[in-house]
């Protein structure tokens, strides 16, 4: 291993499909990383869960392998200034007075609480003026009104006031500080459905409404406030501060340089998040969300976010449930050898819809399904379905914004793949710009944590977003899939008015 710069953070990025540590330096290189698989428990009725302690264990296991690495390197564990967070979103769970969990974690894309949102539909002008969100299974606290409602040992706890919620980030420094930490950052907690992104608090008016006002809630600090301290279960010698705690669509915001407005991004990981940075809050017209884009003691900067429900994780489902392919590079080139999918569309509402439609009933389903359909066709019609509702959500951040000029950075898993990123720019017809670091929320944790702990300043963060190295794809003319958009559209149209 070549020199290394002087000073490093250890960086936890929790996921969806597992748990990442990471070593980064202050000047954003990832020098060592290890990942933990962590298991995901799906349901026919459309829950999805993950064990608490099984994702605390992934945590421990995927730090300890990391610094096992730094030891047969010239890079020194005593060098570690602090422990940056990156998570995923909307994901949370319950516990005891004890630590014990009352619940599983119960996952952003979970649906259960489908019913309980209709319930609450003529309240959303309200919920989203104080949140920003929309009533939707995605966000955290109709699925906490469903535990309480369907939980009977959980509600009893509640009823004393001595059940704790908790995001992923909160249930990890819980645990990290030896339970004397009960925190969470803003980005994280502006994804709840119970706070108010506007004053930056809890919300009583929200508490009550949703009938949760005896829960207990973490205290909310800016991304780049110290959380508590931690030796990572006495994997370091001696304790370092928690600091550079957000979102994992938040964090990559960060890591791809969103500090001034219209800066835009998008995260394409098991589900998929555009971010845009407004700087101040802007309320959407056309099916987007507010939020919090990052934080810091000085100043906190509004987004706009369009979320897409299933992203990664539709190709997951073509390998492993429909058996198409043997894996992603064969739907790549299976979608590059093809040159367009007519006469099929297919509708990507596996975890239902989100924006800009917004139907959480939507079930995925090919169209124009006929003899001589082959499975190619197919592939390449799930392949371009991204780029469409991609497509959908950029139209609607022009619509927000008056038709901004629109600078596209790409990050997360299905960036690997050029195929989507050219029909991406094609049918955009901007360029997109691909971060070769790919590890963009990690990144961002870490340039947050260095900037809690004082190592960097904000305009430094700036400057060496400025630095960043891109793969750039430019769009060509693509008149077939001009077409297929078109017919996916009106498909599209159909499938709403159901």
């Amino acid at each position: 291993m070549s020199k290394l710069p002087q000073e490093y953070v250890l960086v936890i990025d929790q996921g969806t499909s597992g748990t990442k540590a990471s070593i980064v330096s202050s000047s954003a290189e990832i020098l060592i990383t290890h990942t933990e698989p962590l298991e995901t428990r799906y349901t026919p009725e459309g829950y999805a869960e993950q064990d608490p302690e099984q994702l605390y264990e992934s945590t421990i296991e995927a730090v300890g392998s990391v610094l096992n690495q730094c030891r047969q390197s010239d890079l020194k564990v005593t060098d570690i200034r602090s422990i940056g967070i990156s998570n995923q979103r909307e994901s949370f769970l319950l516990w005891d007075e004890d630590g014990e969990p009352l619940t599983n974690v119960i996952l952003w894309h979970c649906k259960r609480s489908i019913q309980i949102c209709e319930r609450f539909k003529e309240h959303e002008p309200k919920i989203s003026e104080i949140t920003g969100l929309r009533v939707d299974p995605y966000f955290s606290g109709t699925k906490l009104r469903w535990v309480l409602e369907h939980e009977e040992k959980v509600r009893e706890v509640y009823e004393r006031g001595e059940a704790f919620f908790g995001t992923v980030d909160t249930w990890l420094i819980y645990l990290l500080t030896g339970k004397k930490s009960y925190t969470t950052d803003q980005t994280n907690a502006s994804r709840t459905l119970l706070f108010d992104i506007r004053h930056l608090r809890w919300s009583d008016e929200l508490l009550n409404l949703f009938k949760v006002e005896l829960i207990q809630l973490p205290e909310v600090l800016s991304s780049d406030s110290i959380f508590g301290t931690t030796d990572l279960n006495r994997l370091l010698p001696a304790s370092v501060p928690i600091t550079g705690v957000l979102g994992d669509s938040q964090a990559a915001s960060v890591g791809e340089g969103l500090f001034e407005a219209g800066d835009t991004k998008v995260t394409m990981g098991t589900g998929s998040s555009l971010m845009v940075n407004t700087v101040d809050h802007v309320k959407s017209s056309s099916g987007l969300v507010s939020t919090i884009c990052w934080s810091t003691k000085d100043k906190t900067s509004y987004g706009l976010e369009g979320i897409i429900v299933s992203c990664g994780s539709t190709l997951t489902w073509l390998i492993e449930e429909m058996k198409f392919v043997s894996n992603v590079r064969e739907i790549d080139s299976i979608a590059e050898s093809t040159c367009d999918s007519s006469p099929v569309s297919f509708i990507p509402a596996l975890g239902g819809l989100g924006a800009p439609y917004w139907n959480r009933k939507a079930t995925a389903s090919f169209q124009g399904l006929r003899f001589g359909v082959t499975k190619e066709k197919m592939v390449r019609a799930v392949v371009e379905s991204y780029p469409f509702i991609l497509h959908d959500i950029i139209m609607s951040v022009k619509h927000d914004l008056q038709n901004a000029d629109i600078c596209l950075k790409a990050d997360g898993g299905m960036t690997n793949s050029g195929i989507t990123m050219q029909l991406i720019s094609d049918i955009l017809q901007t360029e997109v710009f691909v971060d070769r670091r790919k590890e963009s929320s990690t990144i961002g944790a870490a340039l947050f944590s260095f900037l809690g702990n004082g190592l960097l300043t904000l305009s430094q963060l700036k400057d060496m977003a400025k630095n960043s190295k891109y793969t750039v794809y430019r769009p060509k003319q693509n008149e077939k899939l001009i077409a297929s958009y078109d017919l996916w559209k009106k498909r599209m149209q159909s499938r709403r008015s159901e």
